[in-house]
Parts: structure tokens; C-alpha cells; sequence
């Protein structure tokens, strides 16, 4: 094992990595070896990311040949899958449809739809269509929702989410309310935010109409898609599904950021739309409307029943080019409550 690839084995817990560009060709044929031969995984996986990293477009014919291996690994499997959606080429999708015919994995074919939620195009909208009637929930789940992504992109309807029964929705109770701490934030702060693996799904972001949300230990931006916060009235007028916006989980741990949320709106009446914050796996996590009424355009959101769904409420209103948030609450709970009295002073806490 050369030095350089003993480092890169070694930085598995944080440390400062090894640069991609100080690698030289026999390095990364080593890290491919890793990748084909290590018995283990997290080693496997570091040195696929570390490849990738150096090899950039190069290492997509090395990443179709182990997403196709239906002997390989799932979980490298599933990590190409990612890695070739990151590159985002047009190869990448094509290579991920022709995946498709060779994956029986359930775990392996789920990534592949949220690969192609990532870049697909209307090529991506058969195939997608075609993993509606498996058998699989979690795949079903995926598959419905990256053909709605799918379709944002593409300006296609007729592949809209379903909307939830009204009684399906969670709204605090008044004496359970707990408001939640939203802020706008300066552009360069939301700008560094993308220099990080936050995935925004083809789409370019408004740098300068961004909000920090934090509910507890838990802290996450807001952020809008510029071309529709450039005609943010559109949210209520939309004639087909639209990516509104991208809710960014911020890590406690680690401190690195991910995509944790989509908001999407489709067309309801002439004058208002659906709205609907999911999760990338496609799991509905708030649902509302955003209606136009006499030039203005305000909308609601609330929490959705199903797993780890909690209550929620989050309104607010269009000016302009800019969304504003008016009201965000969700419930009391002891996570929240404990972080929230760690912060404040006694004499500033609420009664229990």
C-alpha cells in the first residue's frame, strides 16, 4: 500500500483529507482496487468518494460498470448510483435508466430513482413510470415522487402528488404551540451553504431571500428557487408542478449540510395551488395551499400524519419578488423545551 493511499485509509474520522490532486495514477488504481476488493465497507465507500473526487466525468464508465454488477455490493451499488447523479452528465442519466434492467435490489433500484429525481429529464419520465407497480413501498414512494421532480423540471403534468385528506393534517393546539426561531440571512451565508453536498435538484437557488429555522437542537435554511422567487406570485398561479424551494438540515454533529426537503406546488384552481414539503426519499412531511386573492398571495402549511410526522404550522405572504414568513409554531416538545431552557435566562422562560 503506497503512503498516500495508507493516509487516505487512515482519515476516516474527520481528520483534514488528502487532496484529490495530489494522486497520481497508480494511487487511484489503487483506491479502484479498494473499491472492487476491500472487505470493508466504510474503506470501500471512502475510497469510491475519494476517486470520484479526482477522477470527476472519468469515472463514470467505472461507476456504470459497478452500478450494473448485479453481484456487486448494494450499498456501492446504491453509492454510484449518487455518484453518477453528482456528475450529472447525460450520460449519467442515461446510464442510470439502462441501470434499471439490471437491478432486482429494491435498496439499489430506490437510489437509482432518487439519482434520477436529481438530473432526469423526460427520458427519466417512462421508466420512473414504469416502478409505479412494484410491489416495494418505499420504491413506489421514490419512484412517484422523482417522476414529480422529473416532471418540475420538464414543465410536464399529469404526475402531480396526491394531496392528503384534510384530516390527515397535525396543527398545534394553542396550549401546545411553541414557536419556532426563523430569521432571514445574508446572502453569503446561504451562498456558502451550496459550496457544501447540498443537492438542489438541476435548479438555481435565490442567494438573497433565505431563512434559518431552529426548532431545538435542530437548525435548517430555508431556501427558494430563483426563478420562481423572481415571480414569486407564480406559486399560486402555477399551471403545472414547480420546485418552489429546499429545506437544508444542518448536522449537530458533524456540522455539514444536506438537502433534507422539497417544496413543491401544483395547480388546485385558477387562483391557488398545492403545496407540499417531502423529503427527497418522497415521504410528505407538511402539506398546504398558496392562494392569489386580489393581487395578494398568501399561504399555509401544516404538518402531515405518518412517520415521525409532528404537528406544525408555518404562514406567510408573497411581496413581490421576496417570501415572507409571518408565523411558524410547532409543538412543545421535550427536546425542544430542554434545548430552549439551556438558552434562556430563568426569568425569560416560558411557564410549563
Amino acid at each position: 500500500m503506497s503512503e498516500v493511499i495508507a493516509t487516505i485509509m487512515g482519515r476516516l474520522q474527520g481528520l483534514e483529507p488528502v487532496e484529490p490532486g495530489a494522486l497520481h495514477e497508480d494511487d487511484l488504481n489503487s483506491l479502484l482496487d479498494y473499491v472492487l476488493h476491500s472487505e470493508k465497507l466504510a474503506y470501500r465507500s471512502h475510497a469510491l468518494q475519494i476517486l470520484v473526487k479526482a477522477r470527476g466525468k472519468a469515472s463514470s464508465d467505472t461507476l456504470r460498470q459497478l452500478l450494473h454488477d448485479p453481484k456487486g455490493d448494494p450499498a456501492i451499488r446504491a453509492s454510484s448510483a449518487m455518484h453518477l447523479a453528482r456528475i450529472g452528465s447525460p450520460e449519467s442519466e442515461r446510464m442510470l435508466v439502462d441501470a434499471l434492467d439490471h437491478s432486482p435490489d429494491p435498496r439499489v433500484t430506490i437510489r437509482i430513482a432518487h439519482a434520477l429525481g436529481l438530473i432526469g429529464g423526460r427520458q427519466s419520465i417512462d421508466p420512473l413510470h414504469g416502478l409505479l407497480t412494484t410491489d416495494d413501498p418505499l420504491l413506489r414512494q421514490q419512484a412517484s415522487f422523482s417522476l414529480a421532480v422529473v416532471a418540475c423540471r420538464a414543465g410536464a403534468s399529469g404526475y402531480e402528488p396526491h394531496a392528503p385528506a384534510e384530516d390527515r393534517l397535525l396543527r398545534p393546539q394553542a396550549e401546545n404551540a411553541w414557536p419556532l426561531a426563523v430569521e432571514p440571512i445574508a446572502a453569503c451565508d446561504s451562498s456558502a451553504l451550496l459550496t457544501s453536498s447540498v443537492d438542489t435538484y438541476g435548479e438555481t437557488v435565490a442567494s438573497d431571500n433565505a431563512y434559518r429555522i431552529r426548532c431545538g437542537e435542530n437548525e435548517m435554511t430555508l431556501l427558494f428557487n430563483a426563478q420562481v422567487s423572481g415571480a414569486a406570485s407564480s406559486i399560486a398561479m402555477a399551471r403545472h408542478p414547480q420546485m418552489v424551494g429546499f429545506l437544508v438540515d444542518r448536522s449537530p454533529l458533524s456540522e455539514s449540510y444536506s438537502t433534507g426537503g422539497l417544496l413543491l406546488t401544483w395547480p388546485r384552481t385558477a387562483s391557488s395551488a398545492h403545496l407540499g414539503l417531502f423529503r427527497p426519499s418522497g415521504r410528505l412531511l407538511m402539506f398546504g395551499h398558496a392562494t392569489k386573492e386580489r393581487g395578494n398571495v398568501t399561504f399555509e402549511i401544516a404538518g402531515v400524519q405518518g412517520a415521525g410526522g409532528l404537528p406544525a404550522l408555518v404562514r406567510g405572504r408573497v411581496e413581490g419578488p421576496r417570501v415572507r414568513i409571518d408565523e411558524a409554531v410547532s409543538v412543545r416538545t421535550r427536546a425542544a423545551l430542554a434545548s430552549r431552557q439551556r438558552r434562556e435566562p430563568e426569568e425569560t422562560r416560558p411557564p410549563s
